[in-house]
């Protein structure tokens, strides 16, 4: 069967946004983690007693 072009020029334009929707959703999760992984260290450093210097090179 022949598909025309414009069909399928639109379910791969379709596919892109949607796996750039999924992409940004995984960055921004990992984003997020570091973050609160950074807020970890950042609480322990401090009771601690450690410098900041130590665990934001």
């Amino acid at each position: 069967m022949n598909v025309p072009t414009s069909i399928k020029t639109n379910k791969v334009a379709a596919q892109v946004v949607k796996t750039t929707a999924i992409t940004e959703n995984h960055y921004e999760n990992i984003s997020n983690s570091v973050s609160t992984f950074n807020q970890l260290l950042a609480n322990i450093s401090n009771k601690l007693g450690l410098s900041k210097a130590i665990y934001q090179k």
